[in-house]
C-alpha cells in the first residue's frame, strides 16, 4: 500500500492518478469527490515542494466549497 509514502515515484503516481480522474471523468464527478482529488493533488504538490501547484489546487478547493477553511490555512 502506498499510503503515507513520500518517495518521488509514489508522489508522481498519486499525482497522475488524480489528474487522470479529473481529465477523464471531471464532468461526472460529484463535488465531494472533486474536492478530495484537488486536496490530494495539493498534498502531493506540497510534499514535492511545488508550492505554486499546491496553492493552485487549494484555490480550486475553495472555489468548489468556500467552507473548506482548512484549505486556506495549508
Amino acid at each position: 500500500m502506498a499510503a503515507a509514502r513520500t518517495d518521488p515515484v509514489s508522489l508522481d503516481n498519486a499525482r497522475r492518478a488524480g489528474q487522470q480522474l479529473l481529465d477523464r471523468y471531471g464532468d461526472f464527478l460529484e463535488t465531494g469527490t472533486e474536492l478530495l482529488i484537488h486536496n490530494t493533488l495539493a498534498s502531493v504538490a506540497q510534499a514535492s515542494g511545488d508550492d505554486v501547484t499546491a496553492e493552485s489546487e487549494l484555490d480550486k478547493v475553495l472555489a468548489l466549497d468556500p467552507g473548506q477553511g482548512s484549505a486556506s490555512y495549508s
